[in-house]
């Protein structure tokens, strides 16, 4: 895979396990952050 499906793997795994620790809200705050990072230091 590429590094980018890697990432949206990741991502997904990781926003499930948020969801499930954290709680829904929670989790879509930190997925926002994370992925603001994400694209941020991608460019």
């Amino acid at each position: 895979m590429t590094k980018g499906k890697w990432v949206a793997v990741v991502a997904a795994v990781f926003l499930f396990a948020a969801a499930i620790v954290f709680g829904v809200e929670e989790a879509q705050s930190l997925f926002g952050t994370l992925a603001d990072f994400v694209t941020g230091g991608a460019e």
